[in-house]
């Protein structure tokens, strides 16, 4: 085992001539957490490649930081980062799964869970557009973790790893991004690699049809994402939300919200509410809590970027009035 600044490496996760990423736990108190370390092999490259590269590592940190501290919902928090003797280190939370976990498992993801996985993702690619006016760049299986609470319906995705500014620029790069969401949603459906442009379009299968009724639709949005030369700025955000939109899982309303409605006329009780709902998946308590960051009601302060976070949000849990709000809100 290696110890470096407040965490104690237990359980090394993968190692290449670059670096590891390994389990740790504080040397102090508990938690479980990935560290992710730039370190090459001595003799890889000159320290001064070293030293340039592992600033590099840590730039790529601090935009995470950036769009965490802005209020992202959909990115993992950095709980440590720094120099180390040879390179730089990244620390976050260890999450129970991650996409590239479901894929080598070959679980069986629902159409339910299918939504909120893909959903989430185009809600953190969002986020970072929205506050670091970029893309991601390095969107891959192991860059998105999941987590889905005990007693909850509710997957929580984390991104994480985006890349050097210069390879997250430019119309392209979200065209890349949203390719690279099309590649995930083919392998965990079909449970094979995409094969590039040879998997489009993509055809039909049994696998395809056990999502249930919108089984064409997420075919046909799976094909639009991986098409190998769509037409210039046309696989875009926006528009993968529009598509979203019509897929989002049905559910009921939950006994939360009719319990928070007896809260409503106390704003600040309300608020704490909806916000503890909202996070346990209830789509009206998600619709309300956008509308009090709107509005700067209940203690919140005014911040239309969560307001339109949790609007989706509550959109893909199937709050029919959030569904409807793009076309009654135009931008």
């Amino acid at each position: 085992m290696h110890t470096f600044d407040q965490f104690e490496l237990v359980d090394e996760l993968q190692a290449t001539a670059l670096g590891a990423t390994s389990v740790a736990r504080l040397t102090e108190g508990g938690g479980e957490f990935v560290v992710k370390a730039f370190c090459p092999s001595p003799d890889l490259m000159s320290e001064a490649e070293v030293g340039r590269r592992a600033a590099a590592f840590l730039d790529r940190v601090r935009i995470q930081q950036a769009v965490v501290q802005s209020g992202a919902a959909q990115w993992a928090e950095i709980r440590d980062a720094g120099p180390i003797d040879g390179g730089a280190f990244y620390a976050v939370a260890r999450y129970p799964f991650s996409a590239r976990k479901l894929i080598v498992g070959r679980a069986r993801i629902s159409a339910s869970d299918l939504a909120q996985i893909v959903g989430g993702i185009a809600e953190g690619l969002s986020e970072l557009k929205r506050f670091c006016g970029r893309a991601h760049g390095n969107l891959k299986p192991s860059n998105i973790l999941l987590e889905k609470p005990r007693g909850s319906g509710t997957i929580r995705v984390r991104l994480t790893d985006p890349a050097d500014a210069q390879h997250a620029a430019g119309a392209g790069a979200e065209s890349e991004d949203l390719y690279a969401l099309g590649r995930l949603l083919f392998e965990l459906v079909t449970l094979r690699p995409c094969s590039g442009a040879a998997a489009w379009p993509v055809v039909d299968s049994d696998l395809w049809s056990r999502l249930g009724p919108t089984a064409q639709r997420w075919r046909e949005l799976c094909s639009w994402l991986v098409h190998p030369c769509p037409e210039e700025g046309s696989r875009n955000l926006d528009q993968l939300h529009r598509q979203l939109l019509t897929l989002a899982p049905r559910r009921r309303r939950s006994p939360s919200a009719r319990v928070l409605a007896g809260v409503a006329r106390d704003d600040a009780r309300a608020a704490h509410w909806f916000g503890e709902a909202a996070k346990l998946g209830d789509p009206v308590a998600m619709r309300n809590l956008a509308g009090f960051y709107e509005a700067g009601r209940g203690g919140l302060a005014r911040d239309l970027g969560q307001a339109l976070t949790w609007r989706k949000q509550a959109a893909f849990a199937d709050d029919e009035e959030s569904k409807r709000w793009p076309r009654a809100h135009p931008h």
